[in-house]
């Protein structure tokens, strides 16, 4: 268990025009020594949390920086990576939310881009999207569906990927030309056993 030491000098004061002192810079060298661990103790939480994560999913640590990790799913490799969603108009952090990349492009020029109507998580950007809906009741009111031709979310949207996706609630599904990517703030174990069986899918 690790130990923080808050040590405040007492001697610096400043002194007003009349000649009292007044006590101030220890009192803000203080808040911001507190301020600071607290920023510390938080960050090691998460990465505690991460940890535990990659260890239970069996994934290896590529990059610390940007908190991203790779793994496999039989034949399939994966990317996955820990985000926090930003403004664009504040620029100020928000949401918390894994991505999950399925890292096996195949040779296809289809995009679909499936994203949850209430969030608001970066996604891959293209001109010239055509937004449709599936025909899915259920589906069409959670998510908004954006494809590259019309054809597109027919060959890729099937029901049995709908009812998954609607079932983990997830953020946002994304097929870019053969690479899939995932993501949800709220199950990442569900998001990636849905990833596990994506992978099934494509290695059969």
């Amino acid at each position: 268990m690790a130990l923080f030491y808050i040590v405040i000098p007492t001697s610096a004061v400043a002194v007003t025009a009349h000649g009292n002192a007044v006590v101030v810079v220890p009192y803000l060298i203080g808040l911001a020594v507190v301020g600071l661990v607290i920023h510390f103790l938080i960050r090691r939480k998460g990465s505690a949390k991460q940890a535990e994560f990659a260890q239970r999913w069996g994934l290896i640590q590529v990059s610390r920086k940007k908190q991203e990790y790779r793994g496999r799913f039989g034949r399939v490799e994966i990317g996955v990576r820990f985000l926090r969603e930003k403004s664009s108009r504040t620029g100020a952090s928000g949401t918390e939310y894994v991505q999950v990349s399925l890292l096996k492009p195949r040779n296809s020029t289809r995009y679909v881009s499936a994203r949850a109507r209430h969030l608001r998580l970066a996604s891959h950007r293209r001109a010239s999207l055509i937004e449709v809906r599936t025909g899915d009741a259920v589906f069409d009111g959670r998510f908004r569906v954006l494809v590259g031709t019309r054809d597109d979310a027919a060959a890729i949207l099937d029901p049995e990927l709908r009812a998954a996706l609607i079932a983990v609630s997830i953020g946002t599904f994304e097929y870019i030309q053969g690479e899939i990517r995932l993501a949800s703030v709220e199950d990442p174990d569900a998001l990636m056993k849905l990833a596990e069986a994506l992978c099934a899918r494509i290695s059969a």
